[in-house]
C-alpha cells in the first residue's frame, strides 16, 4: 500500500490527494518536477507537495488523475472540458511527457467547437468562470468567445466592431434577441469579456443591440441579486450601458422616461461618478415629461432613495452666471431679457438665500434696462430691495442724464452738435417724453430727494448695528456658559446645547 500511495499532494490548501509517483509522472511534468525537487530538499523517499490556486480547485485536480489512472482515457463533454483544459496547462501534460496527452486531447476535442450547439458552448463559458484567468491566459476563453460570437451574428445585426452602422433603433425598436435570457447566466466578468472581444467596452460602445442586452442584463442582475457578485463587479457594465444610452437619447424607440428606469437600474450597480453625471445631465433634459415615480431613485446603498438627485439636476448660480456674462454688455442692446431669465430662475428657487439672490443679479446691467422691465423689477418680491433701488437710482439718474442733455442743447442751438440733431420742438418732445417716463416710475423713487435716501441708508446701518450688538451679547453667554464648564460639565454642556 505504502508503494501504490508514496505521494501526497494537497490542493489549494484543503484537499490532499494520497498518489503513485510513477503514475503521476508519467503524464505531467510539473508533478513530475516538483517530486524531484522536494526529494533534494527533505531526503525522503515519499514526498509531500503543496499546489496553491490550481485552476477548477480540487474537481479539476481529480478530472486530470482520472485521465492519469485510466492509462491516458476519459469522456470527454462540452461541460468539462474548461476544467480538463486548464489542468492539462497546469500540470504541464503535454507530448514531452506522454504521447497523446490531456493537452492533445482537449485541443482535439475543441477542433469539433465549430459544431457545438449554442448550450454548450454557454455553457463551457459559464464552467470557466471560477477560473476565468486561468480560462483566458490559457486562450480557451478567447476561443469560446469566438465561437459564441459567430452564432449570435447570423440572426442578429451585431457588427465585428463598435459601429452601429446597420442597427438602429428604427429598425429594431424595442424588441429583444433570441440570446439575451441565455446570457443572463453569465457572470459580469464573461459578459466584460464579451464586450471587449466585440470592441465594444466601455466609451466603445456604440451598438444599440448591445445596449439594450446590457440593460436587460443589469435588471436581470438587479432582481436575481447573486449572492457571489457584489456591485462592484457590475460597475464596468453599467459604465458601457450609459455610453450606449447616451447616443440612444432622442431617437426613435427610447422615450425619456426609458432614460430615467436606466437610472433606476444602474444607480444601485457601482454606476461611475463621471457616467452618473452624464446619465443625469441627459436627463435634466427632460424632466418635463416626468413624473414622481420617475425620479424616485435608489441611492448607492440601495436601501433608500436619493433625495440629492433633482438637487443636482438644478442649474448653479455659478453656471448661471457664467453663460450670462460670456457676453459683454456691449454685445447687448437690451438686458430685459437677462432680466426675464434672472426672474424665471429665482421663481424657480424660492429658497434661495438673500445673499445668493443679491449675487445673481450682477450679471443686470441696470442703464439698459427698459422702463418697464425696470418698473416690474422694482415691484418683483423675488428681487432684494437693494438691488430694486439701485435699478431704479440708475434709471432716474439716465433720465435725467438725457434731460440735461436736450436741456443744455436747447439753450445753446449755436453749437454744430444742437444744430445738426437738435430743433426746439423735438427738444420739448424729448422733455415731455423724459417726464412722462419719470412720471411712470414708482412714486417713492419719483419723489425721493438725496435726504429721504441717505434716511434709508441710516435706518440700515442702525440694523447692522443691533444685530452685531445681539450677537456680542450671545458670544458673551457662551463664554459665561464655558467658565461653568469645569464646575458642572454636563449641566454646562445642557445649557449650551439648548442655547444653540
Amino acid at each position: 500500500m505504502q508503494d501504490l500511495c508514496d505521494l501526497k499532494v494537497q490542493i489549494n490548501g484543503h484537499h490532499t490527494f494520497f498518489l503513485n509517483q510513477k503514475t503521476i509522472s508519467t503524464y505531467s511534468e510539473t508533478l513530475r518536477r516538483l517530486i524531484n525537487q522536494e526529494k533534494k530538499k527533505t531526503h525522503t523517499k515519499n514526498p509531500s507537495i503543496k499546489i496553491l490556486d490550481f485552476p477548477g480547485g480540487p474537481h479539476a485536480f481529480e478530472l486530470a488523475l482520472r485521465f492519469c489512472y485510466n492509462e491516458g482515457r476519459i469522456l470527454m463533454t462540452p461541460l468539462n472540458l474548461p476544467l480538463l483544459y486548464c489542468s492539462a496547462v497546469a500540470l504541464e501534460m503535454t507530448e514531452e511527457a506522454s504521447t497523446c496527452n490531456l493537452s492533445t486531447q482537449t485541443e482535439t476535442f475543441l477542433d469539433s467547437l465549430f459544431y457545438w450547439s449554442w448550450n454548450d458552448i454557454v455553457g463551457s463559458l459559464k464552467a470557466c468562470e471560477p477560473f476565468l484567468d486561468s480560462a483566458d491566459e490559457s486562450g480557451l476563453l478567447q476561443k469560446l468567445l469566438s465561437s459564441l460570437l459567430a452564432k449570435m451574428r447570423p440572426n442578429s445585426e451585431i457588427p465585428t466592431s463598435s459601429s452601429s452602422s446597420s442597427s438602429s433603433p428604427e429598425t429594431h425598436n424595442n424588441r429583444k434577441e433570441w440570446w439575451f435570457d441565455d446570457l443572463t447566466v453569465l457572470s459580469p466578468k464573461t459578459i466584460e469579456k464579451v464586450f471587449v472581444a466585440l470592441g465594444a467596452y466601455g466609451e466603445n460602445n456604440k451598438n444599440p443591440i448591445l445596449t439594450r442586452f446590457l440593460l436587460h442584463y443589469l435588471k436581470s442582475a438587479v432582481q436575481k441579486k447573486k449572492p457571489e457578485t457584489s456591485k462592484l463587479d457590475y460597475g464596468g457594465l453599467a459604465d458601457t450601458a450609459v455610453h450606449g444610452v447616451a447616443l440612444l437619447v432622442g431617437r426613435a424607440g427610447f422615450s425619456g422616461r426609458a432614460l430615467f428606469w436606466v437610472l433606476r437600474t444602474v444607480s444601485c450597480l457601482g454606476l461611475g461618478r463621471e457616467c452618473r453625471g452624464k446619465l443625469e445631465r441627459l436627463m435634466g433634459l427632460m424632466m418635463d415629461v416626468a413624473t414622481v415615480d420617475d425620479i424616485l431613485v435608489s441611492g448607492d446603498g440601495g436601501g433608500v432613495y436619493d433625495v440629492n438627485f433633482v438637487l443636482r439636476l438644478g442649474l448653479k448660480v455659478s453656471k448661471f452666471l457664467a453663460v450670462a456674462e460670456s457676453l459683454p454688455d456691449s454685445a447687448r442692446d437690451f438686458f430685459d431679457g437677462v432680466y426675464r431669465a434672472v426672474d424665471i430662475y429665482l421663481e424657480s428657487h424660492p429658497n434661495m438665500a438673500t445673499e445668493e439672490r443679491t449675487r445673481l443679479c450682477r450679471c443686470l446691467n441696470y442703464e439698459k434696462l427698459t422702463l418697464e422691465a425696470c418698473k416690474d423689477l422694482a415691484k418683483n418680491p423675488r428681487i432684494p430691495p437693494r438691488i430694486a433701488m439701485q435699478a431704479l437710482v440708475s434709471q432716474q439718474s439716465r433720465l435725467q442724464g438725457r434731460r440735461a442733455i436736450i436741456s443744455h442743447h436747447h439753450l445753446n442751438p449755436k453749437t454744430p452738435s444742437s444744430r445738426a440733431s437738435t430743433t426746439p420742438g423735438r427738444a420739448h418732445c424729448a422733455v415731455a417724453e423724459i417726464e412722462a417716463e419719470e412720471a411712470s416710475l414708482p412714486p417713492r423713487l419719483a419723489e425721493m430727494d438725496e435726504e429721504e435716501m441717505r434716511l434709508n441708508f441710516q435706518r440700515m446701518q442702525w440694523r447692522v448695528v443691533e444685530l452685531e450688538k445681539v450677537c456680542e451679547d450671545m458670544k458673551g453667554r457662551m463664554s459665561k456658559m464655558a467658565k461653568n464648564k469645569g464646575a458642572s460639565p454636563c449641566k454646562a454642556l445642557h445649557i449650551t446645547n439648548t442655547g444653540g
